[in-house]
């Protein structure tokens, strides 16, 4: 059964209709107010020619793309809810990153399935697992919806398991969906490449919550953060248009003339002609010639006909707009976008921080979440997939200095293991249990045993005297 036919077997059950994502211009009163609203035009008007947009938004991707993935089998419930929960959070500490990596290591083993693992090094010809992750983070940052085609197999021992997955440009995706309440997806169509019908079983859908709903069905498809930004994203581009006119035709930035009352018209034309080809000269111009004096034998005045972008604002104004796109993309630390100005964190590693668990955690755990719904879908039981946490060394602390700490404690080796976060070794259990006292390092139980020999030896002293 191809394609066409499963869609069209997937509507006979429910009455649908389609619907487009692409809105028209926003008028008002006839006149056209902004930018055409709609998700092509996040890239167009915003993506495509706007550095700060863009750079936000690579900024973000290529943390993402840091996480290498595999699969698991999951082996206890309980552990596994409590280290996604965990992982939930935009304050991630140090000791909560500890909490997850152990209870991410009691929930999850290692699975050896070879088609999943092929699946997550290579989903395609032309990406990898962790490209896939990215670049699908990158259309959910700019449309608000993430979606996946996965090329499920027809026969053999893994029918209906995906053999590739391929991103779908979400720009250009209309939705057929119930008409009865509560609305639901039925498929998706791709309108630039013929009509092409994608029924929902085979699409990986992540999206953005979205609050506009209506009987068209908007709010199945995610909101996109620059909906919120349309103004934003017309004023940066009119601040960089400014910019790009006031360099290129800014034209003369002053006009000097000849101020002295005692002289004709004809004679101050010609006058103020030599004193421009005298301060234009070799004699006058070039780095040789700096602070060096002219003169005139008239009095001559100026006055001042262009702005720079520094008088016009420009400058301290898209510095301004860095900081608002930087909130809208879910709190990117603006500093690390050469914002020297606005220092909320004390140093790059702080920042580093604050982008990983405000921007690049949550894509990686909506993305998470709804592929290993799909994988139920797909006939995989109690498996999942997930990503390694541990490659984002800004969320660890300082190890060398917990442990100038740690190594104080009267406690056990294996407890100062625990607090570090360490795994144990294995045919160390005896050592794991005794204790070291930083003095030397020697067995506290030694210790003992020296300081009780000691004391004898000097009981027997006193006794001979």
């Amino acid at each position: 059964m191809d394609i066409l036919k499963k869609l069209s077997s997937l509507f006979s059950q429910r009455k649908a209709a389609p619907f487009s994502t692409n809105q028209s211009y926003e008028v008002i009163n006839g006149q056209v107010i902004s930018s055409p609203d709609n998700k092509k035009s996040y890239l167009t008007n915003g993506y495509n020619i706007n550095d700060i947009i863009y750079s936000i938004v690579q900024l973000i991707t290529e943390k993402v793309k840091v996480a290498p993935w595999a699969s698991y089998k999951v082996v206890d419930e309980q552990a596994l809810k409590k280290y996604t929960a965990i992982m939930q959070r935009k304050d991630l500490s140090a000791d909560d990153f500890i909490k997850a990596k152990d209870l991410r290591k009691k929930a999850l083993e290692p699975l050896n399935d070879a088609r999943l693992q092929e699946l997550l090094k290579y989903p395609n010809e032309y990406q990898t697992f962790q490209d896939l992750v990215a670049d699908s983070s990158t259309y959910k940052l700019l449309t608000g919806d993430r979606l996946i085609w996965a090329e499920l197999l027809n026969a053999g021992a893994n029918t209906g398991k995906p053999f590739s997955l391929h991103l779908i440009p979400s720009q250009e995706i209309s939705v057929v969906a119930t008409t009865q309440w509560p609305m639901t997806i039925l498929g998706y169509k791709l309108d630039s490449w013929g009509l092409v019908n994608i029924p929902k079983k085979e699409v990986i859908h992540d999206k953005y919550f979205n609050p506009n709903c209506d009987t068209r069905g908007s709010h199945l498809l995610g909101l996109a953060p620059l909906k919120a930004a349309l103004n934003l994203t017309d004023r940066s581009n009119s601040e960089n248009k400014a910019a790009t006119a006031s360099f290129q035709n800014g034209g003369p930035r002053s006009i000097i003339f000849v101020d002295e009352p005692g002289y004709s018209l004809e004679q101050k034309g010609p006058h103020a002609a030599a004193i421009k080809r005298i301060l234009t000269s070799n004699e006058y111009t070039g780095p040789n010639n700096t602070n060096k004096f002219a003169s005139s034998g008239a009095k001559m005045g100026v006055v001042p006909v262009g702005l720079s972008p520094v008088d016009l604002d420009i400058i301290a104004s898209e510095m301004w707009s860095l900081r608002r796109f930087c909130n809208v993309f879910g709190g990117v630390p603006s500093q690390l976008l050469n914002d020297p100005e606005n220092k909320v964190y004390n140093n790059t590693v702080e920042g580093e921080k604050a982008l990983t668990t405000r921007c690049a955690l949550p894509l990686l755990n909506s993305f998470r979440e709804q592929f290993n719904r799909k994988l139920i879908e797909w006939g995989y039981k109690n498996i999942i997939i997930d990503y390694d946490m541990t490659v984002f060394s800004e969320l660890q602390e300082n190890m060398k200095d917990k442990w100038e700490w740690v190594k104080q404690l009267p406690v056990t080796n294996g407890y100062k293991l625990d607090l570090m976060g360490l795994d144990h070794e294995e045919g160390q259990e005896k050592f794991m249990e005794q204790i070291l006292i930083p003095t030397g390092y020697e067995l506290s139980d030694t210790l003992a045993e020296s300081e009780t020999d000691r004391g004898l030896e000097e009981g027997s002293d006193e006794e001979v005297a």
